[in-house]
């Protein structure tokens, strides 16, 4: 499928966890993305192949917000438009980075931001979903709104048992965080912040993400934790064979 790497905490240098993320990159050969904050760098070619990123490395990395991802393509060619994080602009202007890992095999519903997206993947569909379903707010809405809003989307998707959802989503302030297949998502926990990733990028004390549970970070805090939903991929035997995580 693909990988994805965050940190939400106070200013730390995530050089070492880059470098060993991206190396992951021969399994996930078809783009690399990279968003501090709103700030997303991305190309559609092997993480391991590209001369920037290499450069990029070599930068010191100190940042309190962080989202990378790798990807293996399932939906969509390889390209620039379909290269994560996406990013989307709501009508109060507010802007979301998203990532997925995953795919989804049923769920009609998000059919219809096919001819609105600007690429071909499942993935910017959701994030098209995720803004459309805001924009019906006639203000602003707010933290809790949002939460509630991003985890009935989530069990909306997964309740069939059909789509694997792992996402994170930035609205520029908080990291949400959702994951519904066992060990595909591991969570670090540290003084100054919390680090998610697909696979452990370290050989510190990292653990296996909560399942089916939508978690939103601030400043390297959980600071809301939703409902328990059933919605579990159940992958055919096909898809065990071609889905490592």
């Amino acid at each position: 499928m693909c990988e994805m790497f965050a940190y939400s905490g106070e200013k730390t240098k995530l050089n070492s966890y880059l470098n060993e993320f991206f190396s992951h990159s021969e399994e996930n050969p078809h783009g690399w993305g990279l968003a501090i904050g709103y700030n997303v760098e991305k190309e559609p070619i092997k993480a391991n192949d590209s001369a920037y990123l290499k450069y990029r490395l070599q930068e010191n990395i100190e940042v309190s917000e962080l989202i990378a991802h790798i990807r293996e393509a399932t939906v969509g060619s390889t390209n620039y438009s379909n290269t994560h994080p996406f990013i989307k602009v709501d009508k109060f202007n507010n802007k979301y980075v998203l990532t997925h890992n995953g795919t989804i095999n049923e769920y009609n519903a998000l059919d219809k931001y096919k001819n609105i997206q600007i690429g071909s993947t499942d993935s910017e569909r959701i994030s098209e979903m995720l803004i459309d379903k805001i924009n019906e707010f006639e203000y602003n809405p707010s933290f809790e709104e949002k939460f509630s809003l991003i985890e009935n989307l989530i069990y909306k998707i997964t309740k069939n048992n059909r789509n694997k959802v792992n996402l994170f989503i930035y609205d520029g302030q908080h990291l949400y965080v959702h994951c519904n297949f066992k060990t595909t998502l591991h969570i670090l926990e540290k003084d100054k912040g919390v680090f998610i990733a697909t696979k452990p990028i370290s050989d510190e004390n990292w653990k296996q993400f909560p399942l089916n549970t939508l978690l939103a970070y601030k400043n390297g805090k959980c600071i809301k934790k939703g409902t328990n939903h059933n919605g579990i991929w159940i992958p055919t035997t096909e898809e065990i064979a071609w889905s490592k995580y």
